[in-house]
């Protein structure tokens, strides 16, 4: 061992065990170094400096940036992962590097792309549009192996891409049939039921992910996403419920901007008042409900008349926005029959009084109001 890489490995035990602040330009000055081993060396004790403080990955984005290109796949690695390290705190900082990022999306090292896939991930949430030129280079790892590399490329495209609802066409798919496959003598023939559980696993995850993407689209913009609220209506009676989930929060995202939108979809959100609807299914339809009924009121009175029950149970769920939602159109059909609220006058009223949040307090005083249970 060379007396640099003597200084370097043991600087590197020294930061393990006893960092300090002054440790970091020490380390910084061995990332030009000759020797690969040393420069690795150097890489790895500045991440293990940011794994206690992500400050010190901060004060060195820059030497990072000028590693991406080293010829030593493990320091490329290590450089970008610093990155991501970085990224899942505040990317802000290498907000400049994107395009460097982005020319690791082709790395020989698949550890590289995906690290930089990681790193350019978090940078769409401070700086989208230094992102969005890259579209192209991220869209093939939409059919990555690996399921995370996948959905932080479903997630970073959903963000940034021009044509963001067609990262969405994933919940238009029917649910692959499990139970559908060939087989032998009447039993399933073994091997091509692992490889339909596989092909069943890979698409649940791809449909959530997309779920999850067009909700966060939707809150960002949401005009790009109402040529979609067709299909999210159908994805109300989803048999994954994480899908029908996201589908009536994407819903009530379009609703809380123009409440037009959903004006179409009024019976099929009703219907998962039921109670065979799962919980969250359920929630989610009541708050778009709740939002959409001050723009068409006699039809979201005449949609949600048969759960009555459901609205006055709501009114002891444990969220304040079930409370408030529920309260909303038990207001809205009191208006038609006083009667309504009689049986939950007292919760109302407790709701009223102390409710959580002054929303769900005027929720229920307004349905109290029109119960005439004041």
């Amino acid at each position: 061992m060379t007396d640099t890489e003597t200084r370097v490995h043991t600087l590197l035990e020294k930061v393990r065990t006893d960092p300090e602040p002054a440790d970091a330009d020490r380390l910084l000055a061995f990332f030009d170094a000759d020797d690969p081993a040393v420069r690795r060396r150097a890489v790895e004790g500045v991440r293990v400096l940011g794994g206690y403080d992500r400050t010190f990955l901060a004060y060195a984005v820059d030497d990072f940036v000028e590693r991406l290109d080293d010829p030593a796949d493990q320091i490329r690695v290590d450089a970008t992962a610093a990155l991501g390290d970085l990224g899942e705190v505040d990317p802000d900082p290498y907000r400049d590097a994107a395009d460097a990022l982005a020319a690791c999306l082709a790395d020989d090292f698949s550890l590289v792309r995906w690290n930089a896939l990681e790193a350019l991930f978090h940078l769409t949430r401070s700086a989208p549009e230094a992102v969005r030129p890259h579209v192209e280079a991220i869209r093939p790892f939409l059919d990555a192996e690996a399921e995370h590399v996948r959905e932080h490329a479903l997630v970073s495209l959903a963000a940034v891409a021009p044509d963001r609802p067609a990262f969405v066409e994933a919940l238009r798919e029917p649910e692959v049939d499990v139970a559908g496959v060939p087989t032998r003598d009447g039993d399933p023939a073994p091997q091509l039921q692992d490889v339909r559980e596989e092909q069943f696993a890979r698409q649940r995850t791809r449909r959530r992910t997309a779920g999850r993407a067009i909700v966060a689209v939707a809150r960002d913009d949401p005009d790009a996403v109402v040529p979609c609220a067709d299909t999210l209506a159908d994805r109300l009676t989803d048999r994954d419920p994480r899908v029908a989930v996201a589908a009536a929060d994407t819903l009530f995202a379009l609703a809380d901007a123009d409440p037009a939108v959903v004006r179409p979809h009024i019976d099929a959100l009703a219907g998962r008042l039921d109670a065979d609807a799962p919980a969250d299914v359920r929630t989610s339809a009541l708050r778009v409900l709740a939002v959409a009924s001050p723009d068409t009121p006699s039809a979201v009175r005449d949609a949600v008349a048969p759960a009555v029950d459901i609205l006055r149970d709501c009114l002891h769920d444990e969220e304040p926005a079930v409370h408030a939602s529920a309260a909303t159109l038990l207001a809205l059909l009191a208006d038609d029959d006083p009667d309504i609220v009689e049986p939950v006058t007292a919760r109302l009223r407790a709701l009223r009084e102390t409710g959580d949040e002054p929303y769900v307090r005027a929720a229920a005083a307004d349905a109290l109001e029109a119960g005439r249970g004041v």
